[in-house]
């Protein structure tokens, strides 16, 4: 990704905090802050290659098949794993999609999944090999984990231990600012992120300097109505109001673009997505 190729790669760091990361034909590239040089640093795991998987049993193409056990359906599948450079032709996804694997499963997380690694916790970098800083889960947690989840799948518990380092990690002070959007989509219907038919209609945005901005389209509010906002949050909003969609969309890309974090929810499969196919 072009946008990551200005970070400066490394093989060795004492302490880092893993935020993002991208796949290439040969590795996952994680993307970690180094607090003690206060920047971005790259990092490639060359222990997994880049897959996409399928449920259901593929032939050919080096497919790796496993059963797996679905936590949302609790059902066991077979699913396929293809390397990314077996599917890139349009012969190749014919032959796939007439075997009837017409589904294709989310491949954007599957590094964290399959290493264990996860965004939001410390590491350290030693022989080019990426380690933890606070893996252990206490006998306390051990218990809670039990005691919540009794009852649940093996697998569900074992996730749960995978992920507590991410509430025991210590917070980092990275100037960062978080967003959301908000469409103007009919009530119960759910809005298809490639069809993106719906206007963006506000974006709310806050940063770690408590600035609060709300973007809105075709909306001018009123004196009475800023206020009655600012009493509901506790805070004062600056409000801007725009007259063309695509002011708002790069009003907001303006805004995003002066922080080296962004934080959102789902933002990855949604909101973003959904902005860029908006704006083509």
């Amino acid at each position: 990704m072009d946008c990551w190729s200005g970070i400066t790669k490394i093989d060795t760091l004492e302490k880092g905090l893993l935020l993002d990361g991208y796949w290439e034909l040969d590795g996952f590239n994680c993307i970690l802050y180094d607090p003690e040089l206060r920047i971005l640093v790259r990092w490639k795991d060359t222990g997994y290659i880049p897959t996409v998987r399928f449920r259901g049993w593929v032939d050919d193409f080096d497919s790796q098949h496993s059963r797996q056990h679905n936590l949302l359906t609790n059902k066991v599948e077979t699913v396929a794993d293809i390397p990314i450079i077996k599917t890139g032709s349009r012969k190749t996804k014919l032959k796939i999609k007439n075997q009837g694997i017409s589904r294709k499963l989310a491949d954007e997380l599957r590094y964290y999944h399959q290493s264990q690694n996860t965004p939001g916790v410390w590491y350290s970098i030693i022989n080019d090999e990426m380690s933890c800083l606070n893996s252990e889960v206490s006998g306390k947690l051990n218990d809670e984990i039990d005691t919540r989840l009794l009852g649940e799948s093996t697998e569900l518990m074992d996730l749960a231990r995978i992920n507590i380092p991410l509430l025991n990690a210590e917070l980092c002070d990275i100037r960062r600012v978080a967003f959301d959007i908000e469409l103007a989509s009919p009530r119960g219907k759910f809005p298809s992120v490639e069809q993106a038919e719906f206007v963006v209609n506000s974006v709310g945005i806050y940063d770690s300097d408590d600035l609060a901005i709300v973007l809105l389209y075709g909306i001018h509010a009123s004196k009475s109505e800023i206020l009655t906002a600012a009493m509901k949050l506790g805070y004062q909003p600056e409000i801007r109001s725009f007259i063309d969609e695509r002011d708002l969309h790069l009003a907001l890309y303006e805004i995003l673009a002066d922080y080296p974090l962004v934080l959102s929810y789902n933002g990855d499969n949604f909101d973003l997505p959904y902005l860029m196919y908006r704006g083509h």
